[in-house]
């Protein structure tokens, strides 16, 4: 096996598969441009959905009700069938 095989998972099968293609250092200026604004956009969406989560949770949390249940209380559970194992309960 060549170490081309082996990287790519295939033989190679033309000389222009084994050959180093140049790496270009350059890009457009355009192109940074765009991405750098794009970047800037999805930066700006994350922040304003992330105040906008807290502002939502702040006010859900308001309206919350704390459930303290000490030992001894009487409480009641509801079993379910999806949550009961199956043939672990018999009535």
């Amino acid at each position: 096996m060549s170490a081309f095989s082996i990287v790519y998972k295939k033989v190679p099968h033309h000389l222009l598969d084994l050959a180093k293609l140049p790496i270009r250092e350059k890009f457009s200026n355009a192109a940074s441009a765009m991405a750098k604004q794009i970047q800037d956009v999805q930066e700006e969406v994350r922040l304003k959905l992330e105040k906008f989560n807290a502002r939502y949770k702040a006010a859900t949390d308001k309206k919350r009700r704390e459930k303290v249940i000490e030992e001894g209380d009487m409480v009641i559970a509801y079993l379910r069938k999806e949550k009961i194992i199956a043939r672990s309960y018999n009535k």
